[in-house]
């Protein structure tokens, strides 16, 4: 597993992980509407270079659950290239119900 990507400000921070045709982008801390970019890029970046799945793990992460539901929706129209699946492992009930309702499939830890 290589690990890369780290990004961290005061209230949130970004790791990249890839391992096994798995490319997994955690957050940890509160997501906010300035922080978005930074996650979005991540995933973009994700999206380009993996061909197998890309997991946005939220377990350890908040935030507004359309905020996350853009940043994946944003990612996909970024990458200039797609070619894999997306999943996203959250423990909140709110945030999972708005991704299912936005057609990503969602892992329960």
């Amino acid at each position: 597993m290589t690990t890369f990507g780290l990004r961290t400000n005061s209230r949130l921070s970004i790791r990249v992980q890839v391992a096994d045709g798995t490319i997994t982008v955690t957050v940890s801390g509160r997501l906010t509407e300035p922080d978005l970019p930074s996650v979005v890029a991540e995933l973009a970046a994700a999206y380009e270079l993996c061909s197998g799945v890309v997991v946005l793990d939220l377990r350890t992460g908040t935030g507004d659950p359309t905020l996350v539901v853009r940043a994946i929706t944003g990612a996909a129209i970024r990458a200039r290239r797609t070619q894999c699946g997306v999943r996203v492992s959250t423990a909140d009930r709110v945030t999972a119900a708005a991704l299912e309702a936005a057609g990503v499939a969602v892992t329960a830890p």
